[in-house]
């Protein structure tokens, strides 16, 4: 087998110091992706490039492009061993137009002006003209609307990370097209930037306007789904309807309402057969589920704002079964968080929890649980009350073939 080059050295080449500062950082970190001593891989530089790409850019250097990170390799060692020249400067970026605005790739720009338009894309009359647009100032954004304002201004304040006068950041900017995608209210999230002429050419940031462009989804539905059942020769037929909407009180809070239902022909202890008992057992489940966009407790949302996906629930459910040995309605209810800590860690934490269960027996069925002499089953057909508090992480892996 070939015997792999590695790296023998690292030198750097870097036209501007305020460049050459924020790459040294990522040189000395415990997470650069390039080290003295790796195997030299071409996929790993240019991975390499992309990271140093986004750490640039993600110190306000809007400008700052890919094509200005370029290395040269020197595998003339005879001992397998590569020396490489790292290039950062604008020499390779080709055009008049590139030429003339060369000084503001190594500019820092600020976010000036933030406009949120909520009606995108543009709605038209029947003449193919566009309806005009009203504008809501708040907090330092404008909102842009056409016919009425769905949403309320605070769930972009909760959701967006782009401030005004805050340094350009290419996270930011992802993580707030992360948090409003996945609010659910929305089929289109888009997030662009233009540069603002100004006169003054010796200003140290130059001023950036964001615009966020949103299309809102349909905010309700109703579903229904019936189904029939055979469970070891007992017939059963089974149904169940829910209504749903994404933005019941205009923060992209979401209501789900459910019913199930049905009926079934089960053979009870008195009985050797099902005949004539058809259709014998019911069952009904009505559902409640409110889930809030954030989290709902007597702390400040600014805490956690960079939280992936955070969301309260609130969940009531009630579930009665009528059958030949016996009756039981159970009520359970429960309050609790949910978020991301990662792109693949999921977390939920149930912080009030609590089930309460009712049950009529027939003296056949208590006699029949009486002969068993199991009390662990005895007891799941008794009278109880049970607080809980559950926390459940989730972890999710994709498997590469």
């Amino acid at each position: 087998p070939k015997i792999p080059y590695r790296i023998n050295k690292i030198d750097f080449f870097i036209q501007n110091p305020a460049i050459s500062d924020i790459i040294f950082k990522d040189v000395i970190g415990k997470d650069s992706l390039i080290h003295h001593g790796d195997r030299f891989d071409l996929n790993d530089l240019q991975h390499y490039k992309t990271a140093l790409n986004r750490r640039v850019r993600d110190e306000g250097y809007y400008m700052f492009n890919q094509a200005m990170i370029y290395f040269q390799a020197d595998t003339n060692l005879n001992n397998y061993l590569v020396n490489l020249s790292l290039f950062v400067d604008d020499s390779r970026l080709g055009g008049n137009e590139a030429k003339e605005k060369k000084a503001d790739y190594y500019h820092k720009y600020y976010v000036d002006n933030i406009y949120v338009n909520t009606s995108y894309p543009a709605l038209k009359d029947r003449a193919d003209n566009v309806i005009p647009y009203d504008t809501l100032e708040y907090k330092n954004k404008e909102f842009l609307y056409q016919h009425r304002f769905r949403y309320h201004p605070k769930l972009f304040q909760r959701s967006m990370l782009i401030n005004k006068d805050s340094l350009y950041s290419v996270n930011e900017t992802e993580l707030t097209f992360k948090k409003l995608f996945e609010l659910g209210s929305f089929d289109l999230v888009n997030i662009s930037y233009d540069q603002k002429t100004v006169t003054d050419t010796n200003l140290q940031y130059l001023p950036l306007d964001a615009y966020v462009n949103v299309n809102p989804a349909r905010n309700q539905s109703v579903s229904f789904e019936t189904t029939t059942t055979n469970n070891d020769g007992n017939l059963g037929i089974s149904g169940s309807v829910a209504y749903s909407h994404k933005n019941i009180f205009k923060g992209a809070e979401q209501l789900r309402v459910s019913f199930s239902g049905g009926v079934e022909a089960q053979q009870s202890l008195e009985e050797q057969t099902t005949s004539g008992a058809y259709f014998n057992t019911v069952e009904i489940s009505p559902q409640i589920e409110l889930i809030f966009p954030h989290f709902v407790a007597p702390f400040s949302y600014k805490r956690f704002k960079k939280i992936l996906n955070p969301k309260t629930t609130i969940v009531v459910n009630y579930n009665f079964q009528d059958r030949p040995d016996y009756k039981r309605t159970t009520t359970t209810s429960y309050y609790g968080y949910k978020w991301n800590s990662s792109e693949t860690f999921n977390n939920q934490l149930n912080v009030a929890q609590i089930a309460f269960t009712k049950i009529n027996k027939t003296q056949q069925f208590q006699d029949y649980l009486n002969d068993l002499n199991n009390k662990v089953l005895e007891a799941s057909y008794e009278d109880n009350v049970v607080p809980s508090m559950t926390y459940i992480c989730l972890l999710y892996t994709s498997d590469a073939a």
